[in-house]
């Protein structure tokens, strides 16, 4: 009888592990279903319950078979018992025949555990290492002294990807309900949908089911509009931020998103980094401000005054070293310490310059000359120095610049491009 050796085993799992094909984890949801006394109310003459009970094959039947699907209901066996959820199909393949018996034989008697069936099903779904999608229909508010809106909050802070799509069904005159039931949805990224009757509860079921098959559309409407309310403040001026994931185009954000595979944690943490990003840079600002308090505090007797002496509105910086001390809009004057100041323009219209501020002396900054554009008609015009573009106007227009030779180049070709020169404390009008 001849043995088997320990190189023969390692070679017959070796054999194995390129055999057989790897086991990879579906995604996986779970409906929570009302099943509280409310559900008995009428719509028409015919019972919540038994409306639902007649169109939740919209919903289950033909069910994608790459999503693992439970089903769970709450207040159906009690009355009074805010314990009363029960996990009544476990996640797993779809038998829509079974599951919609199972709903059939639902009695709703009890409470509205909405916030604790939420934790119990993102508990179920592994939500903390799986992407989790929870599908809610409920016809009121929470009622066992919970918050739901804040449980959904830490869900999906927590989760990987956990989501809630909600179904309000004949909520129309509850605005508790209505608030609460479309925070759940918010909280989470999920979509809402509003039913009155038994057409719209049919149609708000069609949906649910296509957002669950590719979550992206919702997933990245909610992200662009975060992206692009994170960019109100003047990126690039006030952080230095720039690229396609700090503009703020929200076509721009969404079309990004949606190229994303379905299940990506991409939109997510994109979304995380320029929190982060944009806390950091807060952070920045609130010890820049501090500083610049500190400048303030010096003994005054060795300021000077400096004035900004163009009266078009152009944005300029004042900074010391690399500590900025005021910005300010067209023409305006500033009490400094003495010393030596860097002026940074926000436009390229002019070149960052130094002045120097003397003790109790007045320094007039008026280095520039004007170009004013006697056209009246609505032509595009715009200015270069060199390849640097340096400001666009639109028909009769005047512009401080520095002194120096300048292009100007018209949008359409009404002109060809031409030459200016620019002095010092003149006036350029260019009316051809």
């Amino acid at each position: 009888m001849k043995y088997i050796t320990p190189r023969l085993i390692l070679l017959f799992l070796i054999f194995l592990s390129i055999s057989l094909p790897i086991a990879q984890a579906k995604d996986s949801a779970v409906i929570v279903f009302d099943a509280s006394g409310s559900m008995w109310g009428q719509i028409k003459g015919k019972a919540k319950i038994e409306i639902a009970r007649e169109v939740m094959g919209t919903l289950v039947k033909d069910w994608n078979e790459d999503i693992e699907l439970g089903l769970m209901a709450y207040g159906h066996r009690k009355k009074g018992d805010c314990n009363d959820i029960e996990m009544l199909q476990a996640i797993g393949a779809v038998d829509s025949d079974k599951m919609l018996k199972i709903i059939n034989k639902i009695v709703p008697k009890g409470k509205t555990p909405i916030s604790q069936s939420l934790r119990q099903a993102a508990k179920t779904l592994r939500y903390t290492e799986d992407p989790a999608t929870v599908i809610l229909i409920s016809d009121g508010e929470e009622t066992c002294h919970a918050d739901p809106c804040a449980i959904a909050k830490e869900l999906e802070e927590k989760g990987i990807n956990f989501t809630t799509h909600v179904i309000g069904f004949d909520i129309k005159k509850n605005k508790k309900a209505l608030k609460q039931l479309k925070c759940i949805a918010k909280n989470t990224g999920g979509e809402f949908y509003q039913a009155e009757d038994a057409v719209s509860l049919k149609k708000a079921l069609v949906k649910v089911k296509k957002a669950v098959v590719d979550p992206r559309p919702a997933l990245c409407k909610t992200y662009a509009e975060n992206a692009v309310k994170q960019e109100h403040i003047d990126i690039e001026e006030e952080c230095s931020f720039k690229g396609k994931f700090w503009t703020t185009e929200y076509a721009t954000h969404f079309d990004w998103c949606m190229l994303q595979e379905i299940g990506s944690k991409l939109p997510t943490e994109k979304y995380q980094e320029r929190e982060k990003a944009l806390k950091k840079c807060k952070l920045d600002k609130v010890v820049q401000a501090k500083k610049t308090i500190e400048v303030k505090k010096i003994e005054t007797k060795g300021s000077g005054t400096l004035v900004f002496n163009w009266a078009t509105d152009d944005y300029w910086t004042i900074y010391r070293g690399d500590t900025k001390i005021k910005r300010y809009l067209g023409k305006a004057t500033q009490t400094l310490q003495s010393g030596v100041y860097t002026i940074k323009p926000k436009e390229p219209v002019f070149e960052p310059f130094e002045v120097t501020i003397k003790k109790g002396e007045k320094t007039i900054i008026n280095n520039v000359g004007i170009l004013t554009f006697n056209w009246a008609t609505d032509d595009y015009w715009t200015i270069y120095r060199g390849d640097t573009k340096v400001n666009q106007h639109l028909g009769k227009a005047t512009q401080a610049l520095q002194p120096g030779v300048y292009t100007i180049k018209p949008k359409e070709p009404v002109f060809e491009p031409f030459e200016v020169t620019i002095k010092k404390g003149e006036t350029l009008v260019i009316d051809k």
